[in-house]
């Protein structure tokens, strides 16, 4: 059984199929944004036990995940 194949046996790889990213980016942006609503529900707390930074956290995958439903959207249209 051999292990490598020399370049000329090879056969080229497949193209990737088309998919469309913006359920799972909406899916994550928005456990992210109910998190974040629990996170500013419970801020003194947090900031008490000093957990503060994970209001930062949720705001910040928040963000991330507009950017990506954004970038999603722009892709798709063109």
């Amino acid at each position: 059984m051999r292990f490598y194949l020399r370049r000329e046996e090879r056969t080229p790889a497949p193209a990737a199929p088309p998919t469309d990213d913006r359920r799972p980016f909406g899916v994550i942006t928005l456990t992210w944004l109910a998190l974040l609503a629990a996170a500013a529900l419970r801020h003194e707390w947090l900031d008490a036990t000093g957990r503060g930074w994970w209001l930062w956290t949720c705001a910040v995958g928040a963000g991330l995940g507009v950017l990506a439903l954004a970038r999603e959207n722009h892709r798709r249209s063109r």
